[in-house]
């Protein structure tokens, strides 16, 4: 079985039935997928960072990508948005992209969170 036949397997076994899969198989195996985010992506979210929510997720950002800043108590005041805006300005860019990416490789939904 292919790597990206084994994907779709898992995205099959982590959702409910009676679904057509037709379209999803289409997408996922002529590349990869684009997932856009919004408010409230990581509600309900089972991942690596098991963040919650952004306030968590600044949380993680700060503590692995400022950590010995000497600025921490006022990047500690920043929202999210702000925080990845002075990552860029920090050139951080890469660390964050990585840090995101694996903080939310393989999530899945607690069924019970989005019922």
């Amino acid at each position: 079985m292919e790597k990206a036949d084994l994907q779709v397997k898992d995205v099959r076994d982590n959702m409910q039935n009676g679904i057509d899969w037709s379209k999803l198989d289409e997408v996922l195996l002529a590349g990869p997928p684009v997932l856009f985010l919004g408010a409230g992506f990581s509600h309900g979210a089972i991942n690596k960072a098991n963040a919650g929510d952004g306030k968590g997720i600044k949380k993680i950002i700060i503590e692995k990508l400022f950590r010995n800043d000497a600025d921490r108590e006022e990047l500690e005041e920043m929202n999210l948005k702000e925080i990845c805006e002075e990552s860029y300005r920090s050139n951080k860019k890469a660390e964050l992209i990585s840090l995101l990416t694996d903080c939310f490789r393989n999530t899945t939904f607690d069924k019970e969170s989005i019922s």
